[in-house]
C-alpha cells in the first residue's frame, strides 16, 4: 500500500503555471517541478502557496469557471493492452482514498455560473474507462453535492446528496473519499457487489454506498487500474491547497461522526448536545 500522489504546491511557480491560460505536457513539455500535472488552465501558485486562478487569466469565460489541473502518470504500472489505449503511470485503485482542501473565496464562488452549476472537487479518471470513475461535485446554485461512482449495476451512477456542508467564503472545504471496489473477475469482466464508497466533508461524513459493485476499470488487468486525477476544470471553487491519493483505506476518523448503514443515501444530519453535570 502506498501514496500514488501528494502536492502542496510549496515548490512554487513553474512551467505549467507560466502562460496563466492552457497549459498541455505533450505540447509545452514536462514541467521540472510538477512532472505529473498533465493540462491545466488559467492556474498559478499564489501567495499563500495555493493552486488558484492566475490574476492575468481574464475575460468573459476567463474565471474560476474554466480554473484547473489535471494530474496523469503518477503510478507505478502500465495499464496498455492489445486494442486498449494504455501505457505507463496507472496504479492499482482497487481500495483507495484522496482528499483535497479548498479555501473558497467571495469571488471564486461569485465567479460560478449557475447556468454551468456544477464544480468538480476531486475526480479519478482512466482513458481506458472512458473518463471519470469516481469524484464528487458541488452544485452551489441547487446546494448539493453529487457523487458518480461507476458500478456494474446496484446503484446509480451518479447520486445527489442534499443537507451536506457546501463551500463557504472564507472556510476551508476538505474532501475526502474512501473506497473499495466490488470483487472482481476477470474472465467475466464483472464486479460483485460487496465494494464501498464514503464522502467526507470537513471531516463529517455526508454519503455511504454500501455493497456496491464499484469497478473503476474492466478493460485492465488486473482491473481497476487509473491514471489520473482531475481537479477544478468547469467550477474550481478557490485556491487548493494539499492534495493526496492511496491506494490504501482512508484512516478512521477519530471520533466518527456519523454511522450508518443506509445504501446510496445521504447521511440523516443531527446534532448532539454534551451537557455536563454539576
Amino acid at each position: 500500500m502506498a501514496v500514488i500522489y501528494t502536492e502542496d504546491w510549496a515548490a512554487g511557480n513553474s512551467l505549467f503555471t507560466e502562460s496563466g491560460y492552457a497549459y498541455s505536457r505533450p505540447v509545452d513539455g514536462t514541467d521540472p517541478l510538477y512532472p505529473y500535472v498533465s493540462a491545466a488552465e488559467g492556474v498559478w501558485i499564489n501567495g499563500d502557496g495555493r493552486l488558484d486562478k492566475n490574476p492575468i487569466y481574464t475575460g468573459e469565460f476567463e474565471t474560476y469557471q474554466q480554473a484547473g489541473a489535471w494530474i496523469k502518470g503518477p503510478g507505478p504500472l502500465d495499464g496498455g493492452g492489445p486494442g486498449i489505449h494504455g501505457g505507463p503511470g496507472f496504479w492499482n485503485a482497487t481500495y483507495g482514498c484522496m482528499q483535497c482542501v479548498y479555501y473558497p473565496t467571495t469571488e471564486s464562488l461569485a465567479a460560478i455560473n449557475p447556468g454551468l452549476n456544477s464544480c468538480p472537487l476531486i475526480s479519478l479518471a482512466s482513458p481506458n474507462a472512458g473518463g471519470v470513475v469516481l469524484g464528487v461535485d458541488a452544485q452551489l446554485a441547487d446546494a448539493l453535492l453529487v457523487i458518480y461512482h461507476q458500478n456494474d449495476g446496484s446503484h446509480a451512477w451518479d447520486v445527489s446528496i442534499t443537507g451536506a456542508p457546501m463551500p463557504v467564503a472564507g472556510e476551508p472545504y476538505v474532501v475526502r473519499i474512501g473506497w473499495q471496489c466490488g470483487t472482481y473477475d476477470e474472465d467475466l469482466g464483472t464486479a460483485l457487489a460487496d465494494g464501498f464508497v464514503r464522502l467526507w466533508i470537513n471531516d463529517e461524513l455526508v454519503y455511504e454506498a454500501l455493497n456496491i459493485s464499484l469497478l473503476l476499470n474492466g478493460l485492465t488487468v488486473p482491473g481497476n487500474l487509473v491514471d489520473s486525477i482531475l481537479l477544478g476544470f468547469f467550477g474550481m471553487i478557490g485556491p487548493l491547497g494539499a492534495v493526496s491519493v492511496s491506494d490504501s483505506a482512508c484512516a478512521p476518523l477519530s471520533p466518527v461522526l456519523f454511522g450508518s448503514g443506509t445504501i446510496e443515501r445521504p447521511q440523516a444530519w443531527m446534532k448532539i448536545t454534551f451537557k455536563e453535570t454539576p
